[in-house]
């Protein structure tokens, strides 16, 4: 005899009652393992670095985690020069990535629309520093950048969705 629609609905249920009711076993990757895929992680990153390369600093976020600092309008020897201010001192970005630091402008920097975007040092990074020192503001050698948001949370514990971190 056919099932009415109502018979097969509570039976359904019933299916699923069950099947949500069974033990379930999850098996979680151990600390060895999380390790070595974070080490990968900081492995790729560097073999990537060194047969790449990354700008010490952009005008946009890349595919590099970057610290995002204002920019600035700077008057220098009477022309406007764009740059930006890291840890009390001003610079302004070179179009290979570097940066010159700036000592002689005249008047007051003038804050302007936009960012710029410094490399980070993972391993010297803690959330309680300052940046100053796990920022590479464009004129340092870079050590330990790492590409990639999921790479980062996965080293260093913080979880972030973009690859800016601040």
């Amino acid at each position: 005899m056919p099932l009415s629609q109502l018979e097969r609905t509570q039976q359904r249920r019933r299916l699923l009652r069950a099947a949500a009711s069974a033990p379930v076993v999850f098996t979680l990757p151990t600390g060895a393992v999380l390790a070595a895929t974070s080490l990968s992680c900081a492995d790729q990153s560097a073999e990537r670095f060194l047969s790449e390369g990354a700008p010490g600093v952009t005008t946009s976020p890349d595919s590099w985690m970057r610290f995002q600092v204002q920019a600035f309008e700077f008057k220098l020897n009477g022309d406007r020069v764009n740059g930006f201010e890291f840890n009390n001192a001003y610079y302004q970005p070179n179009p290979d990535g570097t940066v010159a630091q700036i000592t002689n402008w005249t008047g007051q920097p003038k804050q302007i629309a936009g960012n710029y975007h410094l490399l980070v040092d993972y391993s010297t990074y803690s959330s309680t520093s300052s940046p100053h020192l796990y920022v590479y503001p464009g004129q340092a050698p870079v050590s330990n950048p790492i590409a990639g948001a999921s790479c980062w949370s996965s080293l260093t514990g913080v979880l972030l969705t973009t690859n800016i971190i601040n």
